[in-house]
């Protein structure tokens, strides 16, 4: 869920596995902290692949694309949005930050920095903000002193920028991003033009705990101010949509998507604010949105669900280039008019990796190079990725990665070199595609850089899924005894369980009786334990009450919650789980499984509109799971919702489910309307 590991996949119609860009930041040569370069990308990119083809493009802002390399038509590296905005900025931009050169400052009186922004142009997005407070805003932009001042009298967990600054930043960005993009749609030369906007990115991470009905975190006085940024600036995006539409004109195809989703509305976090350090990505949610029109594009049809994957050879098909038999995305056919599917071409290449000319960079000063890592640090730091003195969360109790001006082991000379997060998220990406003996080397390559209980414990379900039992238990006790003092009880839980699964009760007692001062920390996970333990030695009174202990002590304890619904006899048995399945989602609207549970239960109490909702919860949690849309659909049949069931199972159909039961209500839907 991490955005230049997003934005490359679609960029370049590869997975992280090949295109290498795997976290936010890199360890530079001497150790410090820098933001990923564009050199780390292992595979072209899609204006690499145009130019090739002999077909300019312009592309704008997208993520990890520092330093810009030399192309045909235009290219803008992420780094410029902030140069744009500073006024210390003076033509010409750092080497790497665009190409060709002088392009920005072609349009440079039509910019807005900090100090020239208009007041008005903040208040599109908070009405009735008043003067001083938006001078503020500039002011930290503009201040060395002023900015350092405020940072000093800043708490631990608060924003890392001003409100004010960020519409300051957030105003002037939409409109320089709109003056260029402009510009490229003027010339007759480009074939593609793509444009990042991080609007929508950056109000989800800044305001939406402020929207209304805010959450019982958000500070009135910021209420008052900002509570109405998030819709404002979806209205302003979309006008500024449309004007580029227009722009572009009615034969040009346009395609809008985004990276990922934000929980908005009811599905917020109550548990966190989503610029917490290092948790931002926990207010993601992993469905996007597609959108596509102009040319040949069908009119008014829904499609099946887009992937990034599908991006880029979509559209070079589009351009007539055949895409690579190594994209394993489809290109989307069926958003055009059949005419138009006839014209794509009808065989892919192997690939283009091989085809596509060595990049070429233009050369930069140690200057220009610290000038631009500090632009993106900061960036990240305002958005909760990162926290002061370049440290960040890891997900590992009481422990911070090494941050700016440590070295770290793996540092090549005259390179970036993966961080420990890095190898990590590449280990998450592997296991999500079932890939668990390249997730095992990943994390043995993130132990290497630095060892960590979270890298034990996802060591431990890699082997574990691949039925390594004995591998999986010696990873988490390799872990203990590294870390002895950094482990959770979390991780004691899963030893446990993973001599349960091997059908061990006195190891799981024995590693139990090791660290039973550690599981008592929490009271939920030592409730979790022992009704496992319990469970196994068949006494199943004793482990559901456990279970219900556990759920009450903490209701986010997903085991627990799983295994009393397993135990459970009657459908008074389980309605029991139901208020405490609902705290659980209130506190994390992200546990998947607390959704398909609480859509069972109301099933079965006949509360159908209640379990569609739910199974929809689920389902947007986890899109591949077909199950999910069916038992959706099905609950909507039984509450009179025929329309919205049809629907779903119309989609279904046609991404070519493989669930029996898709089809048999399809039909009886299908009869039933003649």
């Amino acid at each position: 869920m991490m955005s230049p590991i997003l934005w490359t996949t679609a960029l370049t119609g590869k997975g992280p596995d090949l295109h290498r860009v795997c976290d936010f930041t890199m360890n530079g040569p001497g150790g410090g902290r820098e933001p990923i370069s564009s050199r780390v990308r292992e595979v072209p990119a899609i204006w690499q692949i145009l130019d090739t083809m002999d077909q300019p493009s312009g592309f704008l802002a997208f993520w990890a694309t520092h330093p810009a390399e030399e192309v045909r038509g235009v290219l803008v590296a992420d780094t410029a949005r902030g140069m744009m905005l500073d006024p210390a900025t003076t033509p010409p931009l750092p080497a790497g930050t665009e190409w060709p050169p002088g392009f920005v400052e072609e349009h440079w009186d039509e910019l807005w920095r900090a100090d020239t922004l208009p007041a008005d142009a903040v208040r599109v997005y908070a009405p009735g903000l008043p003067d001083e407070i938006i001078d503020r805003g500039r002011r930290w932009w503009t201040d060395p002193d002023y900015k350092r001042n405020w940072k000093a009298r800043r708490h631990h967990g608060d924003r890392r920028i001003p409100p004010e600054a960020f519409l300051v930043r957030l105003a002037a960005e939409n409109h320089n991003l709109e003056v260029l993009t402009r510009a490229l749609l003027a010339r007759d030369d480009l074939a593609v033009v793509g444009v990042y906007f991080e609007a929508i990115d950056l109000v989800g991470h800044n305001f939406q705990h402020l929207a209304p009905p805010p959450l019982p975190t958000a500070p009135p006085g910021e209420v008052r101010l900002y509570g109405h940024v998030v819709e404002n600036t979806y209205r302003q995006q979309d006008a500024m949509l449309g004007r580029l539409v227009e722009a572009a004109g009615p034969d040009t195809v346009v395609i809008v998507h985004s990276d990922h989703g934000f929980l908005w509305g009811p599905r917020r976090r109550t548990d966190m604010l989503p610029y917490t350090t290092g948790q931002p990505v926990e207010w993601h949610r992993h469905e996007g949105m597609f959108l596509a029109w102009g040319g040949p594009v069908r009119r008014g049809v829904r499609v099946p669900p887009v992937t990034l994957y599908e991006i880029t050879p979509t559209i070079l098909a589009l351009r007539g280039i055949p895409p690579g038999k190594d994209m394993p995305g489809k290109v989307r056919a069926d958003i055009l008019e059949p005419a138009a599917r006839e014209r794509l071409p009808r065989e892919r290449i192997p690939s283009w990796d091989p085809l596509v000319p060595p990049r070429r960079y233009a050369e930069m000063g140690e200057e220009d190079l610290a000038r631009v890592r500090e632009e993106m640090l900061e960036q990240l730091r305002g958005l909760g990725y990162i926290g002061d003195a370049g440290t960040r969360r890891s997900g590992d109790t009481g422990t911070k990665e090494r941050g700016a001006g440590e070295a770290t082991a793996g540092v090549l000379s005259g390179e970036q070199a993966p961080r420990v997060t890095y190898w990590r998220n590449l280990a998450t990406w592997y296991m999500n595609q079932d890939r668990f003996a390249d997730a095992e080397r990943a994390l043995l390559e993130a132990n290497r850089v630095e060892k960590l209980p979270k890298t034990y414990w996802l060591l431990s379900e890699a082997r574990a899924a691949r039925g390594d039992l004995p591998g999986a238990i010696a990873a988490l006790e390799e872990g203990f005894r590294e870390l002895p003092d950094r482990m959770t009880p979390e991780a004691v839980r899963w030893l446990v369980e993973l001599h349960l699964r091997a059908g061990d009760v006195r190891a799981a007692e024995a590693a139990l009786a090791a660290h039973e001062e550690l599981a008592r920390r929490d009271e939920g996970t030592w409730r979790t334990i022992l009704g496992r333990l319990a469970e196994a030695r068949g006494d199943r009174e004793t482990a559901r009450k456990q279970y219900l202990a556990a759920l009450r002590a903490d209701p986010r304890q997903a085991r627990a919650a799983e295994r009393y619904a397993a135990l459970a006899e009657t459908p008074e048995d389980r309605v029991v789980l139901l208020p405490l399945l609902r705290r659980g989602v209130r506190r994390d609207p992200k546990i998947e499984l607390y959704w398909k549970m609480i859509g069972l239960i109301l099933a079965e109490q006949g509360d159908q509109a209640g379990a569609a909702e739910a199974f929809h919860r689920a389902a947007e949690l986890d899109p591949g799971d077909d199950r999910l849309r069916v038992n959706e659909a099905i609950s909507l049949l039984r509450a009179g919702r025929e329309a919205e069931a049809a629907a779903i199972l119309e989609e279904l159909a046609e991404r070519g489910t493989r669930i029996p039961a898709a089809w048999i209500n399809l039909g009886l839907v299908r009869a039933r309307a003649g």
